[in-house]
């Protein structure tokens, strides 16, 4: 975690535009040099720190500082330090215990059950599909037989007909 915030704030910082704008930096010209230093800081990078450091407020608000310090021992990226974001939302007190006994194991396990949720429900769509199509496809031959069997009924009825209508009449 240390070596991740610690890039993170390198990458923050253009060093070189950095030691530019200090070294051609002028009393006499405030501004310039004020704009050139503020150039120097991208602050599109500083959004996972605030992040991380939103998560980690909010595990100590849920859980406590103890909770929130144990975490941050134990997580090595910022999607675990969210994952236990999401532990402390859920469990609150508990969130230091389940740390504690579990360790890393309780930040990969939210990850692993999180995965497991979503192939279970693709489960359930991808059989609710093929029950559906099951079910059209009995519907269609049902009616392709029924219909079959109407035609041929009727062509039978007319052949009959046919039949007793070329008979010659008796008297």
């Amino acid at each position: 975690m240390i070596e991740w915030a610690g890039r993170s704030t390198r990458e923050m910082v253009d060093q070189p535009a950095l030691r530019e704008a200090v070294a051609s930096g002028s009393v006499l010209r405030p501004a310039e040099t004020a704009t050139a230093i503020r150039a120097a800081f991208r602050a599109e990078k500083a959004g996972a720190l605030v992040r991380v450091a939103k998560d980690v407020g909010r595990i100590g608000e849920a859980a406590g500082v103890r909770a929130a310090r144990d975490t941050l021992k134990v997580a090595e990226n910022p999607q675990e330090i969210a994952r236990a974001t999401r532990i402390a939302d859920v469990k609150g007190g508990q969130t230091r215990a389940i740390i504690k006994l579990l360790g890393r194991g309780a930040l990969l396990l939210v990850a692993g059950t999180f995965n497991l949720a979503m192939w279970l429900f693709g489960a359930l769509l991808a059989l609710f599909g093929f029950l559906s199509s099951i079910k059209a496809t009995s519907e269609r031959a049902t009616a392709w037989w029924l219909r079959r069997s109407k035609a041929l009924r009727l062509k039978r009825q007319m052949a009959a007909q046919a039949a007793l209508a070329s008979m010659p009449a008796r008297s």
